[in-house]
């Protein structure tokens, strides 16, 4: 009876303790702003089964992957063992139902199966953590305590059942094998009925005692991750990734985001569920190229700060926003994120792609990004400059509406204004339309139309900027008004179809302009020419000779998960075939460009298209293909830097798909 009651009491003690944490840790979720609405559950329960269960993410990294796999599923056993640990502690004969009968003998054996699994991976992750220690995960000495106490409670647990069965064998203990092994060896010690009880009793109690520990220790250490997880993935933003949030600057009392009330629920939710695991930071181009900016300390930053501050944070939440001094709105640039962190960022999306638990490290710098531009009216001086020419120019160099043609002369380029009923918009781009090497892409993609026989037009002067970089970099007043006058000019024409060369651009039609209105069919280039080639409307011959490889631009590959479309136009063009280079596809490594950097000048570090640059040339290739003109203009300066000229050609895809039509 008095083992009872000790149970009872400390259960009572554990179950609070770990209440009063979770019931704080939604108090303090609350401060954020409230999410939209969470449909398709459907979606969000296959994506629990796939990540969260299958643990898919986690597999891309195999040797961590496996080991969390089996810990993971080991976990899910105990748990449903706990609960029969703790029935039995006041009902000897407890048992589940569904698992006392028929699948009992089932159950028994995937328990001893998956609890020696359990005890291999986590030798396999404490090798990693105190000898092997690659590079990304935090060292942490809370790790060490979840991975030792897990071992523990597989040991204590087999060799507790192991005694059990060596005093009162049942038939069906064969299916435990683990524990019947165990079982012989200590009968062969003579072990009496006494102490055999005694001893399981002990392995019992130490068991819960060890589990009791972990439920108490989980809500405060690094780990709250294994609870908050599951609930990170389920609401997971299923929107197009290259989507950043709408600002209703109207209603807005606050621009972007500099407190931690300012996050959204889902935000908030994100910092609870970093597991310090570094992939963020093993795809960041900008950490990696010695930037400041680091994914995973922005995440844990917030975080700290969040944790540090929650009861001075829930205590003045009451209080009206006009009492509070500055230092009590607990501003987070400058003193938890630094701005030159911020201003490091691609968005190449590495850090999202990444991350085996959905953490949206992106929407958090850019709505830094937009309080810093909005609120307080600081950007980088060349990212100031830009902005400015957006504003005043509707490009951002600054250059003159007529410049937007000079690509086009004598070349017989339809105009919109002189051609209304065409099927296609080519909508051109500031890129391939102001820049001399890059309006190539443009003279090359017309000529493979024409060949086509593709019935198209541009706008011409009446073109801006489509507005990518103005929202990249936090300036969301100017990007929707391009997106206004854009619009204006789109459905004045009754413009339905839109042809690219540009990713940025492609993305923005597609899922940005649909948040104001902008309903259009949007084409990238690689896979209009793909469709092309399918329909036999252009036709190829191979005779490059030059080994080729192909460069994923982060906004077609990572954001619109293109890749086959671009690889398959280059075998068409090459006899040597395609050279993979090592980071490629989904893990291909940024060119710098993006998040408004192709404007700004790294002054810090590395520089990432060097980088990238010398992985091409480490590859081997002499030629390399873009489907991107911000790409083609950092490799190409990559090349120069390197002082590679002779030894590796950039192009687009368009341009050797221009130079390989039989006409």
């Amino acid at each position: 009876m008095i083992g009872k009651v000790i149970l009872f009491v400390l259960l009572v003690i554990s179950v609070t303790i770990f209440l009063q944490r979770i019931v704080k840790l939604i108090r303090l979720m609350r401060l954020g702003q409230p999410d939209g609405s969470f449909g398709d559950v459907g979606k969000r329960i296959a994506g629990l089964l796939k990540y969260v269960f299958g643990q898919r993410r986690l597999l891309m990294v195999p040797y961590p992957g496996i080991a969390h796999f089996f810990i993971f599923w080991g976990f899910v056993f105990v748990v449903i063992g706990y609960i029969t640990t703790v029935g039995q502690g006041f009902y000897s004969r407890f048992g589940l139902p569904l698992l006392d009968g028929a699948l009992k003998p089932y159950y028994l054996f995937l328990l001893d199966l998956l609890q020696l699994l359990v005890i291999v991976a986590v030798l396999m992750a404490l090798y990693r953590r105190l000898i092997w220690r690659p590079p990304g995960p935090v060292y942490s000495a809370g790790a060490n305590i979840l991975l030792f106490s897990i071992l523990a409670i597989m040991v204590l647990d087999l060799v507790g059942d192991g005694f059990k069965i060596a005093i009162a064998p049942e038939g069906i203990d064969r299916f435990s094998f683990a524990s019947s092994a165990l079982a012989t060896i200590f009968s062969s010690w003579a072990v009496g009925f006494s102490l055999g009880k005694n001893l399981y009793l002990l392995f019992w109690w130490a068991h819960l005692l060890v589990i009791l520990f972990l439920l108490d220790y989980i809500p405060y250490s690094k780990h709250l991750h294994i609870i908050t997880a599951p609930f990170n993935v389920f609401f997971r933003d299923l929107g197009p990734r290259g989507q950043l949030t709408k600002m209703d600057l109207e209603e807005s009392e606050s621009f972007g985001t500099n407190r931690i009330e300012e996050l959204s629920r889902k935000g908030i939710l994100d910092l609870y569920t970093c597991t310090e695991c570094g992939r963020c930071d093993l795809s960041c181009p900008a950490h990696l190229s010695e930037k400041p900016l680091s994914p995973k300390d922005v995440i844990l930053n917030l975080q700290h700060h969040l944790l540090d501050s929650g009861d001075e944070l829930l205590r003045l939440r009451a209080r009206p926003k006009a009492e509070k001094t500055e230092e009590e709105k607990g501003q987070l640039i400058g003193s938890i994120v630094e701005e030159e962190a911020l201003w490091s960022c691609t968005t190449c999306y590495g850090c999202v792609y990444n991350c085996p638990v959905f953490i949206e490290h992106i929407d958090k710098v850019v709505d830094m990004r937009r309080y810093l531009v909005l609120s307080e009216g600081k950007a980088p001086p060349e990212a100031a400059t830009t902005l400015r020419n957006l504003e005043r120019s509707q490009n951002p160099w600054g250059l003159p509406q007529s410049s937007r043609t000079d690509w086009t002369e004598g070349l017989d380029i339809p105009l919109l204004s002189e051609y209304k009923e065409v099927e296609y918009l080519f909508w051109v781009g500031c890129s391939s339309s102001l820049d001399a090497r890059n309006s190539k892409i443009a003279m090359a993609f017309a000529k493979v139309l024409k060949a086509a026989g593709v019935s198209f037009a541009i706008l011409g002067e009446e073109e801006n900027c489509c507005g990518d970089p103005a929202r990249r970099m936090g300036d969301e007043y100017q990007f929707q008004t391009l997106v206004e006058a854009n619009l204006e000019i789109l459905k004045n024409y009754g413009v339905r179809k839109i042809l690219t060369t540009c990713p940025h651009g492609f993305n923005t039609y597609k899922y940005e302009y649909p948040q104001f209105g902008g309903d259009f069919e949007v084409w990238h280039h690689s896979e209009f020419i793909g469709k092309l080639l399918r329909e036999g409307r252009v036709k190829l011959k191979a005779g490059l000779k030059e080994k080729i490889t192909y460069h994923d631009s982060c906004y077609l590959g990572r954001y619109n998960d293109i890749y086959d479309s671009p690889r398959e136009i280059l075998k068409s063009v090459t006899d040597c075939g395609l050279t993979e280079l090592p980071r490629c596809k989904g893990k291909s490594f940024c060119c710098g460009a993006g998040g408004g950097r192709m404007f700004m000048e790294e002054n810090v570090g590395k520089r990432i298209n060097n980088m990238r640059t010398q992985e091409i040339l480490d590859s081997g290739a002499e030629v390399v293909a873009s489907a991107c003109p911000f790409c083609l203009t950092m490799l190409s300066d990559g090349v120069k830097a390197l002082d590679a000229e002779e030894k590796l050609k950039v192009f687009d895809i368009v341009e050797l798909v221009s130079q390989s039509l039989e006409l």
